[in-house]
C-alpha cells in the first residue's frame, strides 16, 4: 500500500496540494496541505497500524479541514481502507455527506484487501452507526475502486488518480422564480468535437 501511495503521489502535478489524515481509534491530521509530496510519502512510510477502525471520523475530519481551507481547485478525499469499520465515532453517514457537500469535496474509496479474522467482520456488522461508504461516494459524485488483489494496487491507484484528473461536475443556478422544489428540465448536449483529437 505504501509503494502504491508513493506511485500515486508521483503522478500528481507539482502544484497539487495534499494533506494526510490517519484513523484508528481516533482520527487525526498528520500533515496539513503541502505541495511537498515527499513529506506525505515519509509519513506514510513511518506510521504504524493498530487500535480500532474509525472510518466515520476519518472522512468527517478530512471534509471539515477542506471546508475551512481556502478554496483552490478540485477537492477530493481518498479513503484507503478495507472498509471494515470497528468504531462509529461521533459522526453518522448523513452528517458526513453534509460535511463533504459543504466542503465541495468528493469521496473516492480505494478498497484494499483486509486481513480481518471472521469474528472481526461479524462484530463490525453489528455496530450501529457505521458510515455507508457507498452512500457517501454516490452522493458526493465519487467512486469505489475495489482492489481484490494487492498485486493490482498500483494500477488501481493510478486509475483512481486518472479518474480524478478527468472527471467534472456540471451544475447550474436557476433564474426561475416559483415554488421551492419545482422541477426544471435540463438538457445537456456535447459538441461534435472539441480541441485536438487524441490530445484534448
Amino acid at each position: 500500500m505504501r509503494d502504491a501511495a508513493n506511485t500515486a503521489l508521483a503522478a500528481l502535478k507539482p502544484e497539487d496540494e495534499v494533506a494526510l489524515f490517519t484513523f484508528s481509534t481516533e482520527a487525526e491530521m498528520r500533515v496539513p496541505f503541502t505541495k511537498d509530496k515527499s513529506e506525505i510519502a515519509r509519513q506514510i512510510s513511518a506510521f504504524h497500524v493498530g487500535g480500532a477502525t474509525n472510518i466515520n471520523d476519518g472522512i468527517f475530519l478530512a471534509a471539515q479541514y477542506l471546508l475551512n481551507a481556502p478554496a483552490k481547485g478540485r477537492r477530493v478525499i481518498i479513503l484507503i481502507s478495507d472498509d471494515v469499520g470497528t468504531s462509529a465515532g461521533g459522526q453518522g453517514t448523513r452528517d458526513i455527506v453534509t460535511e463533504c457537500i459543504a466542503a465541495d469535496s468528493v469521496l473516492y474509496n480505494l478498497k484494499i484487501p483486509g486481513y480481518n479474522p471472521p469474528g472481526t467482520i461479524f462484530y463490525a456488522g453489528l455496530i450501529p452507526g457505521l458510515v455507508s461508504i457507498h452512500k457517501v461516494t454516490e452522493q458526493t459524485g465519487g467512486e469505489i475502486f475495489d482492489v481484490q488483489d494487492v498485486a493490482h494496487l498500483d494500477a488501481a491507484f493510478g486509475a483512481l488518480i486518472q479518474r480524478i484528473k478527468t472527471r467534472y461536475t456540471l451544475g447550474y443556478y436557476t433564474q426561475a422564480t416559483g415554488a421551492t422544489g419545482k422541477p426544471h428540465k435540463l438538457d445537456v448536449h456535447l459538441t461534435g468535437s472539441y480541441g485536438k483529437k487524441g490530445k484534448d
